[in-house]
């Protein structure tokens, strides 16, 4: 972002938004995962353990073993914070589900072009007004976007919320959440996104993401490794260059030019 405010206002940057679909199936993925406790099923069943369906004793005789705790998503809320390339096919999938989406844009109306309902308020006022099960974190990395999800926010949200960060690690504040998580064991938390990144000089397989262990939490945690863009995808590199011909098509031509950079808002 520094680099981008320090660019020739005559300068027109553009961002091909080719990898959004992958970004937003692995948004999806997280979810559902989350939601449906899918990490902790496997880790039982692989165990040859079948108490996790909800049919069966522990013991013969005795009181049927609890199943494994899932949400059921139809007709439940879900807000979809930052409705652009990404959230906008989020927000598509959610809606088939059953859901009623709602979305947050930083040039707000009340409906947009696909219909979906556009919240023009605070997040927090949000959160109390819907009580939304699902938060789907989609906005582009910012400074206005940082510590975009603190306390408050979590605080106005139910207890048994599925919170899932595509954005950045940034836009959640790692204490908050995690301090929240430990307070709220329905709370689920699922994320592609953090706020720790090895470089180059350090051991990749032996850093740590985050500064505190959200894998030793009781509440249902899903972590990825940043993958949702898609690298190593062939189909991923092949859509970058469709975008990239698209855009030089579009600039031989005098057409309109998508997808245009605010060099001042970073994006």
């Amino acid at each position: 972002l520094d680099k981008f405010s320090q660019l020739d206002n005559e300068i027109q940057v553009f961002n091909s938004n080719h990898n959004a679909p992958s970004t937003a199936e692995m948004a999806i993925a997280l979810l559902l995962s989350a939601s449906k406790n899918v990490i902790r099923g496997h880790q039982e069943l692989s165990n040859s353990n079948w108490l996790g369906r909800g049919m069966y004793p522990k013991t013969k005789g005795e009181a049927l073993e609890k199943p494994i705790p899932q949400m059921y998503l139809n007709r439940k809320t879900a807000v979809v914070v930052g409705l652009g390339s990404v959230g906008r096919h989020v927000a598509k999938v959610l809606r088939c589900l059953g859901m009623r989406v709602i979305g947050t844009r930083r040039n707000a109306k009340v409906r947009d072009r696909d219909g979906f309902e556009i919240w023009t308020k605070s997040l927090v006022e949000l959160f109390k007004h819907h009580k939304p099960k699902v938060i789907m974190l989609c906005v582009p990395g910012t400074p206005e976007t940082v510590n975009l999800i603190r306390s408050k926010e979590l605080n106005a949200l139910p207890d048994d919320c599925v919170l899932v960060n595509m954005a950045r690690g940034q836009v959640v504040n790692e204490k908050s959440i995690y301090e929240h998580l430990k307070s709220n064991p329905r709370f689920s938390y699922a994320a592609d996104v953090w706020w720790c990144y090895p470089t180059v000089d350090d051991d990749p397989s032996h850093f740590a993401p985050c500064s505190y262990d959200f894998a030793k939490l009781k509440n249902t945690v899903v972590m990825s490794p940043h993958r949702g863009g898609g690298i190593g995808v062939d189909e991923i590199e092949d859509e970058r260059f469709n975008k990239i011909a698209d855009l030089l098509t579009r600039i031989g031509s005098g057409r309109v030019l998508p997808r245009c950079v605010n060099l001042k808002l970073g994006y």
